[in-house]
Order: C-alpha cells, then sequence, then structure tokens
C-alpha cells in the first residue's frame, strides 16, 4: 500500500515537473536553431507553385518563439503558437485532475475540434491571398 502512494506521488512531482524540462529541452534547441535552419531545404510546393502550404513557415515560426518573440511566430505561421497553447491548457487540465479538483477548460466534443480545424483551413487559404510576411 504504502509503495502504491510513493508511486503516485513520484508521478504528481515529475508531472509538475515537465515544463522545466520541456524549457531545458527549448533552451539547447535555440542554441543550435541557425544551424538547423541552414541545412533545411526550401518548401517544394512553394518553389514550383508559389503558394503557401499549410507547413511554410513553420520553422520561422519556432525560431521566432524560441526568441520569445510570440508577434512574429503568429505572423509566419499561427499553428505553432496554436498548438504550443493547446500543449499549456492540456497541461494545466492535467494539474487540476492530478491534485483531485479535474477541470475541463477545452470540451471535449467532435464540433470542437470541426470548428478548429475549419479555422486552421480558411487561414492557410486565405494567407496565400493576403500574405503577413
Amino acid at each position: 500500500m504504502e509503495i502504491k502512494i510513493k508511486i503516485k506521488l513520484f508521478w504528481k512531482i515529475l508531472y509538475i515537473f515537465i515544463p522545466f524540462i520541456i524549457s531545458a529541452g527549448f533552451y539547447i534547441l535555440s542554441i543550435y536553431m541557425d544551424n538547423i535552419v541552414k541545412i533545411l531545404p526550401p518548401c517544394i510546393i512553394y518553389s514550383h507553385f508559389h503558394i503557401l502550404c499549410p507547413g511554410c513557415g513553420n520553422t520561422r515560426s519556432v525560431a521566432a518563439l524560441l526568441r520569445g518573440d510570440i508577434l512574429g511566430s503568429l505572423r509566419y505561421n499561427v499553428t505553432i503558437p496554436l498548438l504550443c497553447l493547446l500543449a499549456v491548457i492540456y497541461y494545466i487540465e492535467g494539474l487540476t485532475y492530478i491534485f483531485g479538483r479535474p477541470v475541463v477548460i477545452i470540451p471535449r466534443k467532435i464540433a470542437v475540434l470541426i470548428i478548429i480545424l475549419s479555422i486552421l483551413i480558411i487561414y492557410y487559404i486565405l494567407r496565400n491571398f493576403f500574405p503577413l510576411f
């Protein structure tokens, strides 16, 4: 019985330290980001058709986030900041679950997923007509 309590306590402590572990990883990534960007090939779709695919700007968006430039990151591609925001929200929900007061911030309904995906698809289409960068 006592071992189960210790194991649960271990997982709670580990869950609390996840942001610090991820922050250390992001710090290491930010050091090498310039070298990573240099070796990545250009977008094939943009090279041939001169339209932005859903992935265009993701590398620049991550680089801007690692520099702390949130608006610049949103300007390059909204997907990465959105995924970071969702990760933070789900982490907060996990913390509330671990400490016994579960709170659901984002409803777990298919309609919410469809709305988010629809907004992203409209964004991907419109950014070819109204470029921000």
